[in-house]
């Protein structure tokens, strides 16, 4: 008996939706309830297609339809009976649908890796509430060795712990929506834990900032290093997010990525006001590090360094 297989495919991309095979030679498709297939959409006509396969062959008959009926992205026919093959993907209204013969080719067996694992792992329900906590931690602890004074935990704890919250919460919106976009699932719970990552490797970009810039001596090359860096960060979670997404992903589909980072990163830089440098002219010194070793993040003025040393020095007179 001849077999069909029928896969409805989402409006973006090849991910399938859903999965129907036919054991018959003869397969009509449209939008009224006597056919094989239903689809729910407005612009297929009520009786739009009619499939057949003989003698190892499959014609497609558009029976009058409407709006015609497209394969493989093809001008529109109407009215008309092609041969098409297996594995071509068929166009009618909004939707797409693959049709298989059962001889069809599939892909090799994947083997089970880390990243799958890791994939198990941060679907359990635990793992991104902790995953935020120590991410909001760390940046808590960061502002807390920047500013170890009490007035931190009345001035600056609540925003600091506000702000990385929306951080994250907006990062994981935004890889929700581009899985959403290409795979009509969002998949937020994985993309909170990517988020967490991201900032997380963001933190300790910031912490190193001084000595990984130390000797540079060009303002250009500092921002360039910089740009650079945050861009392969935010490359990689929205690699990480649609790795996830997918159980493999193409070199192709890789490089596909790039450009939505590049314009993030892009916004993000866009009208940010230079760094002070001043490396010969104008000291200033890190707020971080001892006089005179480097101005590269946060920096402060001589004035400042001093005035924030002097208080630090009267409040350790105090206890």
């Amino acid at each position: 008996m001849d077999r069909i297989i029928i896969e409805l495919l989402a409006p973006q991309g090849q991910a399938v939706e859903s999965r129907h095979v036919f054991n018959r030679d003869r397969i009509r498709i449209g939008r009224a309830y006597s056919n094989d297939v239903i689809i729910d959409d407005l612009f297929v006509s009520p009786d739009h297609l009619l499939m057949q396969l003989k003698e190892g062959k499959v014609y497609l008959k558009d029976l009058a339809s409407k709006n015609g009926t497209q394969v493989n992205g093809t001008p529109k026919f109407q009215d008309k009976i092609v041969t098409v093959n297996s594995g071509d993907v068929i166009g009618i209204g909004r939707t797409r649908f693959r049709f298989l013969l059962p001889d069809h080719p599939v892909e090799s067996t994947k083997k089970m890796d880390r990243f799958m694992a890791f994939r198990d792992f941060i679907d359990r329900p635990w793992v991104p509430f902790v995953f935020s906590l120590a991410v909001i931690a760390v940046g808590a602890w960061m502002g807390r060795m920047v500013d170890p004074s009490d007035s931190f935990w009345k001035k600056e704890f609540y925003s600091i712990v506000i702000g990385f919250a929306a951080s994250i919460l907006s990062f994981a919106g935004i890889l929700s929506l581009y899985t959403f976009f290409k795979y009509r699932r969002s998949y937020f719970v994985r993309n909170l834990v990517i988020a967490d990552i991201g900032l997380f490797l963001g933190l300790i970009l910031e912490g190193i900032d001084p000595f990984l810039y130390f000797w540079v001596l060009d303002e250009t090359w500092v921002h360039a290093l910089d740009y650079v860096i945050n861009f392969m960060i935010t490359l990689g979670m929205f690699w990480a997010s649609v790795r996830l997404a997918k159980d493999s992903l193409t070199w192709r589909e890789s490089f596909g990525l790039i450009w939505v980072p590049l314009i993030l990163v892009f916004i993000a830089g866009y009208g940010e006001s230079s760094r002070q440098m001043g490396f010969q002219n104008d000291p200033i010194y890190h707020s971080k590090l001892a006089p005179g070793m480097g101005p590269l993040f946060q920096p402060q003025s001589l004035d400042e360094f001093l005035n924030d040393g002097a208080e630090e020095f009267e409040r350790l007179k105090e206890d």
